[in-house]
């Protein structure tokens, strides 16, 4: 008896409208990045800095004030690997993977989010040194910085 084959093509039946305001802390951080400068604030409380800002430290719950630019180098602590892209409610294979990583700035104490570029997935490790990419014209959005790339 012959095995029947079926493809699956799963959807993600959402759609996301976002209309909103960044709120101060976020507005001063993407003025940084128009200007390649990287800005977190520091909690007055127990002196971290905290980066994306936010207008309380997760730790103390303490509303941050003085901002801190931070070096746009630092260590990868962790990473994932995508294989797929969710598009138009659309789960699609993409045709090469990229890495999302959790990047410790130096100057910074919590956790940036980035894609990684110029490394493939089997030479990534956590640990490895990071510097920013920057967007050739800044625009003053999240966008300006392009990714991170190995600094060794």
């Amino acid at each position: 008896m012959a095995q029947e084959h079926f493809q699956v093509n799963p959807t993600v039946p959402l759609t996301f409208v976002y209309n909103y305001h960044v709120g101060r802390s976020m507005e001063t951080y993407l003025e940084g990045l128009a200007q390649k400068k990287i800005l977190g604030v520091r909690c007055p409380s127990c002196k971290r800095v905290l980066l994306p800002p936010r207008s309380a430290c997760g730790t103390c719950a303490a509303r941050p004030g003085e901002w801190v630019e931070v070096k746009p180098e630092g260590t990868l602590v962790t990473f994932t690997v995508a294989h797929v892209a969710v598009e138009k409610s659309e789960i699609r294979d993409l045709e090469k993977p990229f890495i999302l990583g959790l990047i410790r700035l130096d100057g910074a104490d919590t956790l940036l989010t980035a894609r990684v570029e110029g490394i493939g997935p089997d030479a990534c490790r956590n640990g490895m040194r990071v510097r920013a990419v920057w967007k050739d014209a800044p625009a003053g959005d999240f966008h300006d910085l392009e990714h991170f790339e190995p600094a060794e």
